[in-house]
């Protein structure tokens, strides 16, 4: 699943959106939304730096905490699945943020 950012969007809400859809339930949802595509390179760049801003607050660890945001992977096989495509990713290209 994609999300279109478009130029007149609440970059607030979105990101609010984002954060939810991407990593809740550690991304392993079937509504899980990966993907922003923002529709110029002005609302790309504010985009990025207010998501990078949240993302950067996020606390990860033991999912038997209550005060993280989110928890571990089911197993370290697929940690390792998910870190290959995230490597994959910036082999071809992408940019890690």
């Amino acid at each position: 699943n994609h999300a279109i950012i478009m130029p007149d969007a609440d970059l607030d809400n979105a990101v609010s959106a984002m954060m939810g859809a991407a990593f809740g339930s550690c991304g392993e949802r079937c509504m899980a939304v990966p993907v922003a595509v923002t529709v110029g390179d002005e609302v790309g760049d504010a985009f990025v730096k207010k998501i990078t801003t949240e993302i950067a607050k996020m606390k990860v660890g033991p999912g038997t905490d209550s005060s993280n945001n989110m928890g571990p992977l089911i197993t370290r096989e697929h940690l390792q699945k998910v870190k290959g495509y995230v490597d994959l990713g910036v082999q071809e290209g992408a940019e890690l943020v």
